[in-house]
């Protein structure tokens, strides 16, 4: 069938080694590549003139307002069926008096994506100040609530008793006092204990104030309160990314299973609260320099999801779609092509060593700056071996290794209170108790004192009536209100915990955003999806080889056809499934073909699934850092 030709929309001659043409069309882990086999496309009949002449339009564009920083039009049809939509690479061309020589590339696939997706998130947020993009705005931040968890947490300990145990010791110290000088005042009215009994309640009373000030100035030095970092969901910034290159994004496993996954990005400047005890971090959730987005390329971002989830990516005219390398996005229906290949003669298969891997690595990175993300390691990492159940000698070929380095690290979710904690609660739990009864003898006696002290400030005006130059003025008790200490402590329970307020490796972890953001806490599940070994149960095991274990093993027989009949119909069929029917009624995969859209041939290599191993067993190794 004839090849036509076009650029920029206009149909050209065929160029001048148009008869070389064949599309390779190669299925690997990301969607399918198209890729014209003719490296070089040589344009140009010897005229610079007509239209019809690729090389015409070609120069037109080169000295065009934009030039060669932009990709010309190409398109291959054979009939009315578009085989090949990309564009020509003229910055990269060769041109000479009557010809140009340019390289064609196809448009709007995985090549595209990873030429134009390595702009950073601060562009997407930042840029709108500069009349740029704009994408993310601060509403999309998520405020995380965190608490510091030092690791070890003994000094705080030592400093938590010390604290506790000198203000114990002066409190009860004063209350004895009070309570002899109350008793003097009820058993002999001596002016005397009048006075030690006002001056004393009158100190307690400041007293009181100093000590729940130095309580909770202790709290927050040494247990400090919870602040807040900014994170951001994890779909909705490829979304984001996604719709500033025109496209939508969809995820599967980001709008189920991981739909709550924030990435929480480093941190290395603090704010210091000046008027809150020395305290750096983030106080309220209401800063808007605060930034939440990761710090990467969307290019980086998707690398990470790809290994993460065992991931592949499809590139369409509308979307970009991210899913588990043995799936099809839902759009591409039905899932299974109808393409069958022939009846032809193969004779000859081979296994895929190439895929099996002895040792298989999951793990996550840790933060030497955060110890929580050391000293609670396990689900950090995941060794998974595939070795024979039996063997009579050591020649096996059963070895390599495939390490996938997860470059975020898993935010711990605070589960119980560290002893400071918990010895400031109990503190803070009989301080207030004790407080409460103190406000309450030194209420109660505010009125008669104040009633007395009144009574004295009379005597003191008249003594100034007199002429007698005495201007004191005594002031009167004021009531005493208390705040629970104990509040200080409560609802800190599955908040992130982190060593210090610096993120030096980006986090990741599980949250739903709630209407109060003190309430963003990591939810129940975050250490169990966010482990390694989740990551292989339900994402990484379709590459095991041990078909006891797993349903879906990863053992194939790889077969190659001669050339077939092959025609345009056949190609479109199975360009975005590479699903197939083998000669002898199984199915099979795709691995690659080699289309001749003029001869109407193909020559293709496939995989059909095939139990040929069951020597096997999957061993699991999961360190917990010991």
């Amino acid at each position: 069938m004839k090849a036509r030709f076009f650029i920029d929309g206009q149909e050209i001659v065929e160029p001048n080694n148009y008869q070389e043409l064949s599309l390779d069309l190669n299925f690997d882990k990301d969607n399918p590549k198209a890729q014209v086999t003719i490296n070089q496309w040589e344009l140009g009949v010897g005229s610079r003139t007509d239209a019809l002449d690729g090389v015409k339009l070609a120069t037109d564009h080169i000295n065009g307002d934009f030039g060669v920083v932009e990709g010309q039009s190409f398109m291959i049809k054979v009939g009315s069926d578009v085989v090949f939509n990309g564009y020509f690479d003229l910055w990269g061309s060769i041109v000479s008096c009557d010809n140009i020589t340019a390289e064609a590339f196809e448009q709007g696939g995985i090549d595209w994506l990873n030429e134009n997706a390595e702009f950073t998130f601060e562009y997407l947020g930042e840029g709108l100040n500069n009349g740029d993009a704009g994408k993310i705005l601060h509403t999309d931040f998520i405020p995380i609530p965190y608490i510091i968890s030092e690791i070890p947490d003994l000094k705080d300990l030592m400093l938590t008793t010390l604290t506790i145990t000198s203000t114990v010791i002066i409190l009860i110290d004063q209350i004895q006092t009070l309570i002899e000088h109350i008793a003097g005042l009820i058993n002999v009215f001596q002016i005397l204990d009048l006075v030690k009994a006002v001056l004393r309640a009158a100190f307690i009373v400041g007293l009181v104030i100093q000590l729940i000030k130095l309580s909770k100035q202790a709290f927050n030095l040494i247990i400090q309160p919870f602040k807040y970092h900014y994170g951001m969901n994890v779909l909705l910034m490829c979304q984001k990314a996604a719709e500033y290159l025109g496209k939508n994004f969809t995820c599967p496993i980001l709008e189920t299973d991981f739909k709550h996954l924030v990435i929480l990005p480093e941190k290395y400047q603090q704010i210091q609260n000046t008027t809150n005890d020395g305290v750096f971090g983030l106080l309220n959730a209401n800063s808007v320099n605060e930034k939440g987005y990761y710090k990467g390329t969307f290019g980086d971002l998707l690398r990470q999801l790809k290994i993460m989830f065992k991931a592949k990516i499809f590139v369409t005219d509308t979307d970009i779609h991210l899913v588990r390398e043995d799936q099809l996005p839902s759009e591409f229906t039905p899932a299974v092509s109808d393409y069958s290949i022939p009846d032809v003669e193969i004779d000859e298969y081979r296994f895929n060593r190439d895929d099996f891997y002895s040792n298989y690595l999951i793990d996550f990175a840790i933060d030497q700056n955060d110890k929580n993300t050391i000293n609670e390691y396990e689900g950090t990492a995941i060794q998974i071996q595939t070795v024979p159940k039996t063997q009579r000698t050591q020649k096996t070929l059963t070895k390599g290794i495939i390490q996938n380095n997860i470059q975020f690290a898993l935010g711990k979710r605070k589960t119980e209170l560290t002893r400071p904690e918990k010895l400031f609660k109990r503190f803070f739990k009989i301080f207030d108790a004790l407080l409460g009864s103190v406000i309450k003898i030194v209420n109660r006696a505010r009125k008669v004192m104040n009633s007395i002290l009144k009574t004295l400030n009379k005597i003191i005006k008249t003594i100034r009536a007199v002429g007698i130059n005495w201007r004191p003025k005594i002031q009167l008790l004021k009531p005493i209100k208390l705040n629970q200490l104990e509040d200080l402590i409560t609802d800190r329970i599955n908040m992130l915990k982190m060593e210090n307020d610096f993120i030096t490796v980006p986090k990741m972890l599980l949250v739903e955003e709630k209407l109060s953001p003190s309430k963003n806490h990591l939810l129940p599940d975050n250490e169990t999806k966010l482990s390694a070994e989740y990551l292989w149960n339900n994402y990484h095991n379709i590459s095991s080889f041990d078909e006891v274990e797993y349903s879906e093993t990863n053992q194939y027989l790889i077969y190659e056809t001669p050339e077939i009949p092959f025609t345009c119909k056949d190609y479109l069929s199975v360009k975005n499934k590479n699903t197939i029917t083998s000669p002898d009624g199984n199915k099979g995969r795709i691995d690659s073909l080699e289309w001749n859209p003029i001869k109407e041939t193909a020559v293709i290599k496939y995989r059909i699934n095939n139990i040929y191993l069951s020597n096997l067993k999957t061993e699991k190794l999961i360190p917990n850092g010991k």
